[in-house]
């Protein structure tokens, strides 16, 4: 029962870090650009964006916040020792990095940062798995195209059979037959919209 509660949690947070890189696409592939521009300002206004996009998650707290709660007294109790030692070992690892460069970095301060830093990792994680899904390319491709009820539903089909069949792991052959089988179901100035769109990201 206990892991089933907390298989749900972490379900639900990958699902809402997902949907969250899809509805704020354009704004998270500007990241690199403004990181290399060295605008302070720019910065500044650009984290903040990222900030109010990600808020639905970062209001829910850590992952191990979440989960300790749905943890019988005993096991979490070895919860949090685990979680103690493992960042305990990801600070030490902070501090052995930061010594090569020659740099000094005390080990709470460490870990007190890597603990900050870790609904970013979840986000990042969830990037990676949104850009290699075909699921979130159709999604963003399709973004504001005012699809009708009968588009959403056929599409949506065509998603989870091209799911169901290829297991995560699609060929060239399988991508390429999804997005002719979406662009069946556009009319002409959505399919023209989305072909842009497609030149525009590769």
């Amino acid at each position: 029962m206990t892991a089933g509660r907390v298989s749900d949690v972490i379900a639900e947070r990958a699902r809402l870090a997902e949907q969250l890189i899809a509805d704020n696409f354009e704004l998270f592939i500007q990241a690199e650009t403004v990181e290399a521009s060295g605008k302070a300002l720019e910065k500044g206004w650009f984290f903040a964006r990222v900030l109010k996009a990600l808020y639905p998650l970062i209001e829910r707290g850590s992952l191990e916040d979440e989960i300790r709660p749905l943890l019988p007294e005993m096991t979490g109790d070895e919860f949090d020792a685990l979680l103690d030692e493992y960042w305990q070992a990801v600070g030490q690892a902070r501090v052995d990095a930061a010594n090569a460069k020659g740099e000094r970095l005390r080990l709470r301060k460490a870990v007190r940062e890597a603990r900050r830093d870790q609904i970013g990792k979840e986000v990042e994680l969830a990037a990676e798995r949104a850009l290699a899904s075909e699921r979130f390319a159709v999604q963003y491709l399709t973004k504001g195209l005012e699809l009708n009820e009968f588009q959403q539903t056929k599409i949506q089909s065509l998603i989870n059979d091209h799911m169901g069949r290829t297991m995560g792991e699609p060929s060239e052959g399988d991508t390429a037959q999804l997005f002719i089988g979406v662009l069946a179901f556009l009319n002409e100035a959505q399919r023209t919209e989305m072909l842009e769109r497609i030149k525009g990201v590769q």
